[in-house]
């Protein structure tokens, strides 16, 4: 049986994402949960719940930020070996 995802890891993954976006367009400092819970519709209490807070949503999506990156740059060294030699 493969896993699922459940409608509560959907909507980490959407607060995530959704967070990440809006941290693009103000950064982090102008970052505020309450733009992420309007988008979403989702009460703020659900991300303490969830996250902990604001830095530790932000702490998720670094997080999740850096392992895209990293993933991209191995397959881009796969290809191209840019990193051989370093």
């Amino acid at each position: 049986m493969s896993p699922t995802v459940t409608g509560i890891e959907k909507r980490g993954q959407g607060v995530v994402a959704v967070t990440i976006d809006d941290v693009g367009r103000v950064g982090p400092t102008g970052f505020n949960v309450k733009y992420v819970c309007e988008a979403l519709e989702i009460a703020p209490s659900l991300i303490n719940h969830h996250f902990g807070g604001r830095d530790e949503l932000l702490a998720e999506a670094t997080e999740l930020l850096e392992r895209e990156l990293e993933e991209e740059l191995l397959e881009l060294d796969s290809k191209f070996r840019i990193f051989e030699g370093l």
